[in-house]
């Protein structure tokens, strides 16, 4: 909660508790946008369990307040808070819910709708056939956004186990109907899609098994109208509508027979090339929870597919391929799996670096996955290459040779050896490829230690949070961002210890000049980097002060991407970060001011070396 909403300044609070629950209650009333009751909500969710249960009860009789959309605020609110809550506390909830689904204004009979499947399994058993059948009537509502609210509740109300088997098939045919019928606009069109795959995600593993039966709830006819009526709904106009559609598809194909599950993987692929970003990389994410149910003949189709939305214009779409591929990993037989790291090794040279970088994330892990036979002989493939005449091809051979001998260490010594060559190489190209491999083996020397930097990490998030929204929302410009992330590391080098700090920040912004409903994609990274003597190092660290006093290097530096190409090349940046650190104190900085377009933003740095001494 807001400090300055927790009491006059300077005075003593005699019951903090009764504070937090009024603080609560005036943000329920006061709040005109459904994001900021959220927001409320999530700090609630963070309170013991006995204070949420004392502002639940404090809420409860807003639920008769004379603003349908403070009534409206209290029921998403109560919807939200409900799970984790005693059985009677629920109950409570529920009938108040179900009395404010007959309100007069409509705003509150549609947000009591979404608070009742908010709640989902949280229905204590006594109340879910009263739910069910209060969000079928709903179904049949003249108004759009409620038959809408009833179809999201209805998908999220089929999780509850104590829910009859016949009143999940009344919710399956109900929500078949309302996209089939005149009255399934658009809206509600999307919301059924989306229920129908909540829906799915509940059932028994048994029933997925049988098919036939569906657990006593679906025939497989049914559930092929089901499929039959998402792959219609995947070809509709509106993005959202296909996104929704494609994400149930993927949820509901692995209880398919073979021949239509084999449909599916066929619908998601060509949904992988959908104009709408979402849907491409929801259809790319679809392909990824198949896992072992991809059958054969699809393999080298979706491999193919996914290696090249590694080149997509949009994160959103670009960084699914990494997850898809080692979800797959296990089906896939050893010579397709060889051949998925050549390929990705062969990526490390790709001219676009987002696709170095998304390459060189997947080839970790999945390198790690290949049978150890097969590590000889691709390191013993791209020596070769190294020898080739053209100098393009021996520079693509380094940077496989970089991943490689960095990750194998019995192979190590030849690697480096091959490198150490090439180094004198006539092409000035290959000469600098190398050296730069050869700097990628010092710093792989580096030693993960030990500090305790969790109260750093909220401290840093705090500030960096802080700190952007308030250059954010400026009069000019508003924003909504997500809560910020990212990691705090200490490795050792030598004598010396270097601790990063390389958090993010990411949201929307609006100004007079967007044009888009959903803002402008921003993406903040907030940089802070600190070098000293191990021998002196704090174990555990709270603040950055407690660092700077530590450390004798320090830097601080801050990235922002811009628009659709987030985090491609388009922004500006400001500050100074570490680099590299070698074991002699050898520190090499990179300093940046100003804005960045079409290029990788370390292009545009300048380079500082500085000497530490013991």
């Amino acid at each position: 909660m807001n400090d300055d909403k927790k009491g006059k300044e300077g005075e003593a609070k005699e019951n903090p508790e009764e504070d937090l629950v009024g603080d609560f209650i005036e943000e329920i009333q006061s709040a005109d946008d459904w994001q900021v009751v959220y927001a409320v909500i999530n700090e609630v969710k963070l309170e013991p369990a006995s204070l949420q249960e004392q502002i639940v009860a404090g809420v409860l009789p807003l639920t008769e307040d004379k603003d349908s959309e403070v009534r409206s605020n209290v029921a998403r609110a109560l919807g939200r808070l409900g799970e984790g809550l005693p059985e009677t506390q629920r109950e409570t909830i529920v009938i108040r819910l179900l009395e404010l689904s007959k309100d007069k204004e409509q705003t509150a009979q549609a947000a009591a709708a979404l608070a009742l499947g908010d709640l989902g399994k949280a229905i204590p058993e006594s109340r879910c056939e009263d739910v069910a059948d209060r969000l079928l009537e709903f179904t049949r509502d003249k108004n759009e956004k409620i038959r809408a609210s009833a179809a999201w509740a209805l998908g999220y109300l089929g999780k509850a186990e104590a829910l009859p088997g016949s009143r999940l098939g009344d919710i399956v045919d109900s929500l078949i109907d309302l996209a089939c019928e005149g009255k399934g606009e658009a809206g509600i069109r999307k919301a059924v899609a989306q229920a129908l795959g909540d829906i799915r995600g509940e059932i028994p593993k048994a029933a997925i098994l049988a098919l036939g039966d569906f657990g006593g709830i679906l025939s497989e006819a049914r559930l092929n109208d089901v499929v039959d009526l998402l792959i219609k709904l995947s070809e509709e106009k509106r993005g959202e509508i296909r996104a929704s559609s494609t994400w149930a598809l993927g949820e509901l194909a692995k209880a398919l027979t073979e021949a239509r599950r084999k449909e599916v993987i066929d619908c998601l692929l060509k949904l992988t090339h959908d104009k709408d970003r979402t849907v491409r990389r929801t259809a790319a994410q679809a392909l990824g929870d198949f896992k072992q149910d991809l059958h054969e003949s699809h393999h080298n189709a979706v491999v193919d597919r996914l290696i090249d939305l590694m080149h997509d214009q949009d994160e959103d779409v670009y960084e699914i391929p990494e997850e898809s591929l080692s979800l797959l990993w296990e089906a896939f037989p050893e010579s397709l799996q060889l051949d998925i790291v050549n390929r990705l090794l062969d990526h490390l040279s790709d001219e676009n670096w987002q696709v170095r970088r998304i390459a060189k994330s997947a080839l970790y892990p999945l390198f790690k996955k290949t049978p150890e036979q097969h590590h000889e002989g691709v390191v013993d493939r791209y020596l070769e290459l190294s020898r080739n005449e053209e100098g393009q091809v021996r520079t693509q051979a380094i940077l496989a040779l970089t991943f490689l001998g960095t990750t194998l260490e019995s192979r190590q010594k030849d690697v480096v050896e091959r490198l150490k060559e090439l180094r004198d190489d006539e092409d000035k190209d290959v000469c600098e490829a190398a050296a730069g491999a050869l700097d990628s083996f010092e710093e792989s020397r580096e030693e993960a230690y030990e500090m305790d930097t969790k109260a750093l990490r909220t401290e840093l998030l705090a500030q960096l949070r802080a700190e952007v929204d308030e250059e954010l929302n400026d009069g000019f410009s508003s924003a909504e961002l997500d809560y910020p992330y990212g990691e705090i590391s200490a490795v050792r080098i030598g004598s010396w210890l270097w601790v990063k700090s390389r958090l993010v920040y990411e949201g929307a912004t609006w100004n007079p000049s967007t044009d888009r409903a959903s803002g402008d994609p921003i993406s903040v990274h907030g940089w802070r980097d600190w070098i000293g003597l191990v021998e002196s190092a704090p174990a555990k660290v709270s603040t950055p002060d407690e660092l700077d006093s530590w450390a004798l290097f320090s830097a601080t530096y801050k990235r922002t991407y811009k628009d659709v190409q987030v985090p491609a090349p388009w922004g500006s940046h400001k500050g100074r970060w570490v680099e590299k650190l070698t074991e002699d104190g050898g520190v090499k900085v990179l300093e940046a001011s100003g804005f960045f377009r079409d290029v990788e933003p370390e292009s545009t740095a300048t380079v500082e070396r500085v000497r530490l001494s013991e």
